[in-house]
């Protein structure tokens, strides 16, 4: 009975000083948090080890992070995962479709946007640009052929039309012959053309004016509908097209109103576009329902892989930039030790316990033997 009384209090023993000196090594690594001093000699161990080196751990935690938790390389592969490429692409789609069918106008969505503009400013300014550019541009190419300046593809896709424009226009002069409009013309011509006659009156008593503009104006819808007059205009028309080629852009621009014309219609075209047809229009009025979703699709796929594409490239360049370690460092290094020790806890706090019970079940154990030797050595 003595000897298992003997075993049981050293096993005791032992488990409370196993527990208890793991227990206080644990309560090391965080307590106290500052150095203690007896006068000027400061108390061994004091701080604990984690506030003692706090601004080296501070520094490793950082260059964890950057090296293996928080690589150029994982943002990346993050970035462009389908999911998030997918997920970018469809808010932005959902963005765009909003501002395509806003009914706001262009003037109120820049103002919204911090870019409120003067109209009446930005007429004068627009036109005045405008004007210097053409005039500048005139200045250079002044005495250039016009076939240097308009792209080849512009004039073959223009002899392709001469056909068609010169049926056009027969067309159309047979049609105003063929109307009443048309013919109170001919009637009017024919009555002005025999009355500057001699024998005009006279010719009048003997054959009706309106039998003579019957038959003219069928005369005249016939000889528009011939081949031979849609190729006598067409051949015309080559003509003059061909001649206009050869003129330079100066002869145009003289041809067409001279400088003076052109410096107008430069300053109409930049009052049209600024004008209620353009920047006062509401947003929504600009596309259709099927255009809008169709480019606010596409736009959305090809702005967000432009931009990821963008961005990949500049990570390594960013994290360089924004030294994320350091700042980690930093901000580890204002922590207080109090705070430190909530974290550690919070993650380790059953492990740490763990150790404790650990150290009291070997302690018990080494009693135990230490109390199997004690009794057979006496």
């Amino acid at each position: 009975m003595a000897n298992f009384f003997t075993i049981i209090t050293m096993a005791a023993v032992g488990a409370l000083i196993g527990g208890f000196t793991n227990y206080l090594a644990i309560k090391m690594l965080f307590r106290p948090h500052y150095p203690l001093f007896i006068k000027n000699w400061r108390v061994p161990f004091t701080p604990g080890l984690i506030p003692k080196r706090k601004p080296e751990l501070a520094k490793q935690l950082g260059l964890l992070v950057v090296n293996h938790l928080l690589t150029p390389q994982m943002i990346r592969e993050k970035l462009l995962q389908p999911e998030m490429v997918k997920g970018m692409a469809d808010w932005l789609e959902e963005k765009l479709i909003a501002f395509f069918r806003s009914k706001k106008n262009l003037a109120e969505t820049l103002e919204q946007w911090g870019a409120g503009i003067d109209l009446s400013s930005l007429k004068e300014t627009s036109t005045i640009l405008l004007q210097k550019g053409f005039a500048s541009w005139l200045g250079k190419n002044r005495d250039l052929p016009i076939d240097q300046i308009v792209p080849e593809t512009v004039f073959l896709a223009a002899d392709e039309k001469i056909p068609d424009i010169s049926k056009g226009i027969l067309e159309q002069i047979r049609i105003f012959v063929r109307s009443d409009e048309g013919k109170d013309w001919i009637r009017r011509h024919v009555y002005e053309f025999l009355q500057g006659k001699r024998f005009g009156g006279l010719f009048q008593i003997f054959i009706d004016n309106a039998l003579i503009v019957d038959r003219l104006q069928e005369e005249a819808a016939r000889l528009l509908s011939t081949e031979e007059s849609r190729q006598k205009l067409e051949s015309a028309l080559r003509r003059k097209w061909n001649l206009g080629k050869e003129k330079t852009v100066g002869e145009l621009v003289e041809w067409a109103g001279g400088e003076k014309g052109w410096m107008a219609l430069v300053q109409n075209i930049s009052d049209r576009f600024l004008t209620e047809s353009y920047l006062m229009r509401p947003i929504s009025d600009f596309l259709d329902d099927v255009t809008q979703e169709r480019l606010a699709k596409t736009g959305a796929e090809k702005i967000v892989s432009f931009a990821l594409e963008r961005i990949t490239d500049k990570i390594p360049a960013i994290m360089e930039k924004l030294q994320i370690a350091e700042l980690i460092r930093q901000q580890v290094e204002t922590f207080s030790s109090e705070r430190l020790e909530e974290l550690v806890l919070a993650i380790s706090r059953r492990e740490l316990k763990m150790i404790t019970y650990l150290g009291a079940y070997l302690g018990g154990l080494i009693g135990i033997v230490q109390g199997i030797f004690a009794i057979i050595l006496q």
